[in-house]
């Protein structure tokens, strides 16, 4: 069932901008319709779409998700048939106006722990990725109800078959720079990488992204250091 209550919604962020296949035609008049014959326009789009999200960590998609527990359920699903959760900033169980942050688990061990459900039932402090899931997530053995939420850093998932007509994640006000994603890429297999249509698009797109990532905190007076690591989950062995 799907649980993700996020700030951003992918399917409302294109209600001022282009739609999917508006996009799709903008590109094929810009390119003289080649490809029409040989390429999947919807994939060809999912894969810019997926290339410009994962160029930076834009702030837009940052989401967040609620989970409300059920007593003696220990997996929960941050679904959206758009989307998919890329990589878990933190997770913090809320009670009240209190806040605990829930410790990761790394430790093979301590999985396994948690998998077999080992513990006695009790209030939330641990959880994981659930092995062989893209989206799910396991937290000790819940012994009650309780609220968690989530912020989580989001990608457009490469499901062709939930395509509808809004764009999953990206701002209305990126669109034309997908426009010029896909534009390029149908010249690059209609016309090979060497042409000069295709240099010409493609350096149009990659200066487009580059403007963009100007704001890609979306917030003014950030200082941004470059570490190895996402800061803000501790790890439970």
């Amino acid at each position: 069932m799907p649980i993700v209550q996020s700030t951003q919604v992918s399917s409302q962020s294109t209600t001022s901008g282009l739609s999917w296949g508006k996009i799709k035609e903008l590109a094929k008049n810009r390119t003289d319709r080649r490809g029409e014959k040989t390429l999947d326009f919807d994939y060809e789009l999912l894969a810019v779409l997926h290339s410009f999200c994962t160029a930076h960590q834009w702030y837009w998609r940052r989401l967040t998700s609620t989970v409300l527990t059920v007593a003696n359920q220990a997996v929960y699903d941050l679904t959206d048939p758009n989307i998919e959760v890329e990589k878990i900033l933190r997770a913090d169980y809320i009670s009240g106006q209190q806040k605990s942050q829930l410790g990761l688990v790394i430790d093979p061990d301590a999985m396994v722990d948690m998998l077999e459900g080992f513990d006695a039932p009790a209030a939330p402090g641990r959880f994981m990725r659930e092995p062989g899931t893209t989206n799910s997530i396991r937290i000790n053995t819940p012994n009650a109800e309780y609220k968690l939420r989530f912020l989580f850093w989001a990608v457009p998932a490469m499901n062709i078959d939930a395509i509808g007509e809004a764009v999953p994640l990206v701002p209305s006000r990126h669109h034309h720079i997908l426009v010029k994603g896909l534009e390029a890429a149908i010249l690059r297999y209609a016309l090979g990488e060497g042409a000069a249509k295709y240099q010409a698009a493609m350096g149009e797109y990659d200066r487009a992204v580059v403007q963009a990532s100007a704001n890609r905190d979306g917030v003014v007076g950030v200082v941004r250091e470059y570490v190895s690591a996402e800061p803000g989950i501790r790890s439970t062995r």
